[in-house]
């Protein structure tokens, strides 16, 4: 096989490309009806982000060592140690940032909310709370992502994925009641 056309391991993807495999992987679990893991999927995908953030500031901007920005990232541990502990005072001083901070702030602790229901207590999710926490984490993702990266885009879910994970069901129902005969 011609190594140019190996896929390379993930752990040697950039933050930008396993940020699009995973929100692919997001949408799929979707459309799939697995709406509790998509959300889990969706929530590892906004810490992806918040990874990118922490390294472009810390490692491209500021020219602290990588091994450094990781160990903050391993010490912030999850999504809200990330926003409060790194995220917020790297860019308390960013006119930019400031602007939007409230509304991702409210978005991304929705988002962890229904994570963590799923998580740590092991809750089911229907379509309606998947197909929402999907696109706010969407929403969280592409601003944070997008100063960084501007040839960033990733699809928010719409109708067709809605109704895709609705007919799986009706499908999935009727080929179950078949074999059950």
């Amino acid at each position: 096989m011609d190594n140019s056309k190996r896929k390379k391991p993930y752990s040697q993807l950039n933050y930008s490309d396993k940020i699009l495999k995973n929100w692919r992987k997001t949408r799929r679990l979707f459309r799939r009806r697995e709406f509790s893991v998509s959300i889990l999927r969706a929530s590892i995908t906004m810490e992806l982000a918040a990874n990118l953030v922490i390294e472009a500031e810390l490692v491209h901007k500021k020219s602290l060592p990588r091994e450094f920005a990781n160990h903050l990232m391993i010490w912030a541990n999850g999504l809200r140690g990330k926003f409060e502990k790194l995220i917020y005072p790297i860019l308390r001083e960013d006119p930019a940032f400031s602007q939007i901070r409230s509304s991702i702030d409210k978005v991304w602790r929705r988002v962890n909310k229904q994570r963590n229901s799923v998580a740590h207590s092991g809750a089911f999710k229907k379509r309606k709370t998947a197909f929402a926490a999907i696109n706010d984490a969407h929403f969280v993702i592409t601003q944070l992502v997008s100063p960084y990266d501007s040839s960033f885009n990733i699809e928010k879910l719409d109708k067709t994925d809605r109704d895709l994970a609705a007919k799986r069901k009706n499908g999935r129902n009727a080929n179950y009641a078949e074999t059950r005969r």
